[in-house]
C-alpha cells in the first residue's frame, strides 16, 4: 500500500512539473481577474450604498457567470489537461491494468481540485484586502450583504470560507470528472465544450433551483438553504462518482495505440 501511495505521488508530481507552463499562466492570471472582479463588486457595493467585506469577495466565487463560465472553468480545464500529462506509450505498457490509468486521473483531479480551491480563496482573499476594511459585516445593516439579500446574518468568516471551499471544490471536480469520461470516448475538444455547456447552464446553480421547487422547499435568511445542502452534499457528489464508475468502465473498451 505504501509502494502504491508513493507511486501516486510521483505520478503526480510527474504530471504537474509536465504542465507547469499551464500553472504558471493560471498562478499569473488569477490576481489580475480576481482584482477585477472585486473592483466590480466594489463598484456595485458603492453604487447600492453598502460596504463591501472581506467575505463578500470570497463568497462571490461561487456565483456569476463570469466566475461559473470563466475562472472555474478555465481552471477546471488545466486540471483535466494535468490530469492527462504523463500518459504516454510506456506509461501504458507500465500500467498494471487499464483502470489504473483512471485510478491515476481520480487522484489528480480530486488532489489538483482541492489545491486549485484554496488557491483561489487565498488569492481572493488578498485581493480583497487592497479594497476592504472589515473581514465580515454581514451582521449590519450598512453591509453589501444587507442591501443585496434584505436581511442580516451573523456567520463568522472562517464559516464563509469553509462552505466555499466545499463548493468550489465539488463544482471543478464535476467539470473534471465529466471532461475525464468524456474523453474516453470522443477528443479532447468535446470534453472541454461539454464542460462548457455545464457550465453555461450553471449546472449546479440549475440542480439546486430544481430541487427547491420539486420539493416546495422554503429558503429562509440562510447562508446554506436545504436546497445547497443537497445540492452540494448529495447530488453533485453522487454525479462525480457516477461520472468516475463509468470511466472506470469505459477505460476496458478504449483502444490505446502505442507507438
Amino acid at each position: 500500500m505504501c509502494c502504491n501511495s508513493k507511486k501516486d505521488f510521483n505520478y503526480l508530481k510527474g504530471s504537474t512539473k509536465q504542465a507547469l507552463p499551464l500553472i504558471m499562466l493560471w498562478i499569473f492570471l488569477m490576481p489580475f481577474l480576481l482584482l477585477l472582479h472585486c473592483s466590480a463588486l466594489k463598484r456595485l457595493a458603492l453604487d447600492s450604498g453598502g460596504e463591501l467585506c472581506a467575505g463578500d469577495c470570497i463568497d462571490s466565487l461561487n456565483s456569476g457567470y463570469f466566475m461559473n463560465f470563466f475562472i472555474l472553468l478555465f481552471t477546471s480545464a488545466i486540471i483535466f489537461i494535468i490530469s492527462e500529462q504523463n500518459i504516454t506509450a510506456n506509461f501504458i505498457l507500465r500500467s498494471r491494468s487499464r483502470k489504473y490509468i483512471i485510478k491515476g486521473q481520480c487522484i489528480k483531479s480530486i488532489c489538483l481540485s482541492l489545491i486549485f480551491s484554496v488557491c483561489l480563496i487565498l488569492i481572493s482573499f488578498l485581493v480583497s484586502g487592497l479594497m476592504v476594511s472589515s473581514l465580515i459585516n454581514w451582521s449590519e445593516q450598512s453591509s453589501s450583504f444587507y442591501q443585496s439579500r434584505g436581511y442580516t446574518l451573523n456567520i463568522s468568516l472562517l464559516t464563509v470560507v469553509a462552505l466555499t471551499l466545499l463548493r468550489i471544490f465539488l463544482k471543478l471536480l464535476f467539470f473534471t470528472s465529466a471532461m475525464i469520461l468524456i474523453n474516453l470516448r470522443f477528443k479532447k475538444i468535446i470534453s472541454f465544450l461539454a464542460a462548457a455547456v455545464l457550465s453555461a447552464v450553471r449546472f449546479p446553480d440549475f440542480a439546486q433551483f430544481a430541487i427547491k421547487n420539486i420539493f416546495n422547499l422554503h429558503v429562509g435568511n440562510e447562508y446554506f438553504p436545504i436546497s445547497m445542502q443537497i445540492t452540494y452534499i448529495c447530488v453533485l457528489p453522487a454525479f462525480i462518482v457516477l461520472f468516475f464508475c463509468l470511466s472506470f468502465r469505459m477505460i476496458k473498451r478504449k483502444d490505446f495505440i502505442v507507438t
